[in-house]
C-alpha cells in the first residue's frame, strides 16, 4: 500500500523512513471524514490516541521493564499499535542479546514518534480522554528518562497530572510529579523540583501506597542531591531503601543503593560508596536490568577513580560505556565517556581521551547539558 501511495504522489518521504501526506491530500481527507458523522474525525482521533498509547505503553515495559506504573498494558490487549513492529517486547526472544535488540528498537521507535507522542496527550485532554492522557504520560518516561529533553518531559508532566487530578488518582499525580522533578532538576529549576517531590510526599506519606513511598524518597534524595544538600540526600536514600526493603521491592532497593552510593561519593565519601555500589549492581545483574546495572558500574568507575585508582576505574568505565552503546543510551554514554576521558588523561593516554571526547560530540546535540564541558586539553 505504501508504494502505491508513493507512485501515485499522494505521500513524500521524509528522512528517517518516514513518511507524510501532501497538505491537498490531508486535506481531502479531512472534508472527506467531516462529512460522515460515522465514520469522522473524532472517531479517528480516538483510534490514533488508543494507537499510539498502546505503542507507547509497550515501548515503556520492553526498555524500562519492571519499575513502578500505574498503567495497565492488559486492559488494552488486543487493541492496534501505532506504527511500528519496533516497539514490541519481542516475546519470543530467547537471549539477552535478543533482548537488548528489543529494547534499542523500542527506544528507537519511541525517539521516532516523539513529538506525535507528545502531542497525542494534548489530543487525548481535548477529546476529554484524561484515562489515556496521563496513561500515555506515565508511558512516556521511557523515553524521556533515556534521550533527555527536560523542557519536554515537564511539559508532558503537567499535562497528565492535570488528567490525572480531573480523576481523582491523586496517586498517578504523585508518581507523575516525582519525574517531572526529574525534568525540573535538568533545567536547573530546583524550586520547582522540590515543589514537586514535596507535594508527591504530602500525598504518599499516609501509608497507602508504600511503593509509591518508596520512591518519592528517591526522587527527594535526588532533588536534595541537585541541591546541593548532600547529606539530607544520603539520608532520603537511605529511607527510600528501608522502604523498598521492607515490602520485598528488591529492584527498588537496588536503585536506592546505587543513588545512595552516588551521593556519597559526590560527598567525598568514595570509600563509602564502593559497598553498596557492590550490591547494587550485583541485584540489578541478577534481575537482568542491563541498563541500570551499567549505570551503577558507571558511578563505580567514578568513585575508583576518585580513591586513586585509576586502571580498575578504565576496566569499569569501559564496560558500562560498552553497554550504553549496545543499548543507544546515548545520554549515559556521554557521561561515561567523558569520565573515561579524564581517567585516561590521568593515566597518560591522551588518545583514548581524544577518542572518547570525539565520539561523545558525535552523540550530544544543543539540548544537552553537558555539551559545554566536553572540551579536548
Amino acid at each position: 500500500m505504501l508504494s502505491v501511495l508513493l507512485a501515485t504522489n499522494l505521500v513524500e518521504e521524509r528522512p528517517g523512513h518516514r513518511y507524510r501526506w501532501y497538505a491537498l491530500t490531508a486535506r481531502h481527507a479531512a472534508d472527506q471524514a467531516a462529512g460522515d458523522p460515522d465514520q469522522g474525525v473524532e472517531p479517528a482521533l480516538r483510534r490514533l490516541v488508543r494507537s499510539y498509547l498502546v505503542g507507547a505503553m509497550t515501548a515503556d515495559v520492553t526498555v524500562m521493564g519492571d519499575r513502578l506504573r500505574y498503567g495497565r498494558l492488559d486492559q488494552w490487549s488486543g487493541e492496534t499499535r501505532a506504527g511500528t513492529v519496533g516497539a514490541d517486547p519481542a516475546a519470543q526472544a530467547d537471549a539477552a542479546e535478543k533482548a537488548d535488540t528489543a529494547r534499542s528498537r523500542a527506544l528507537r521507535w519511541l525517539a521516532a514518534e516523539r513529538h506525535n507522542l507528545r502531542h497525542t496527550v494534548h489530543l487525548a485532554v481535548r477529546l476529554d480522554d484524561d484515562v489515556s492522557a496521563w496513561q500515555l504520560t506515565e508511558a512516556l518516561a521511557a523515553l524521556y528518562l533515556n534521550r533527555r529533553s527536560p523542557a519536554e518531559l515537564v511539559q508532558v508532566c503537567v499535562t497528565g497530572i492535570g488528567a490525572a487530578l480531573r480523576l481523582g488518582r491523586g496517586e498517578v499525580a504523585a508518581r507523575l510529579r516525582c519525574l517531572a522533578s526529574r525534568g525540573y532538576t535538568d533545567l536547573g529549576q530546583l524550586t520547582e523540583a522540590r515543589t514537586c517531590v514535596d507535594a508527591a510526599l504530602a500525598f504518599a506519606d499516609d501509608g497507602r501506597y508504600p511503593r509509591l513511598l518508596a520512591s518519592v524518597w528517591e526522587f527527594r534524595g535526588r532533588v536534595a542531591a541537585a541541591e546541593g544538600d548532600l547529606p539530607g540526600a544520603v539520608t532520603e536514600f537511605r529511607r527510600s531503601l528501608a522502604a523498598n526493603e521492607a515490602i520485598g521491592e528488591a529492584r527498588g532497593a537496588a536503585i536506592a543503593r546505587y543513588f545512595l552510593g552516588c551521593a556519597l561519593d559526590t560527598d567525598r565519601r568514595p570509600d563509602e560508596a564502593l559497598e553498596p555500589l557492590a550490591v547494587a549492581e550485583q541485584a540489578l545483574r541478577e534481575a537482568n536490568d542491563d541498563r541500570m546495572a551499567a549505570r551503577v558500574r558507571l558511578a563505580t568507575g567514578e568513585a575508583l577513580a576518585h580513591l586513586g585508582r585509576a586502571q580498575e576505574a578504565r576496566v569499569a568505565l569501559r564496560e558500562a560505556v560498552a553497554v550504553f552503546a549496545a543499548l543507544d543510551l546515548r545520554h549515559y554514554e556521554v557521561q561515561g565517556l567523558s569520565a573515561l576521558a579524564g581517567v585516561a588523561v590521568r593515566l597518560g593516554d591522551p588518545a583514548e581521551a581524544r577518542q572518547c571526547l570525539a565520539r561523545a560530540r558525535t552523540l550530544v546535540d544543543e539540548a544537552d547539558p553537558r555539551v559545554p564541558q566536553l572540551r579536548a586539553d
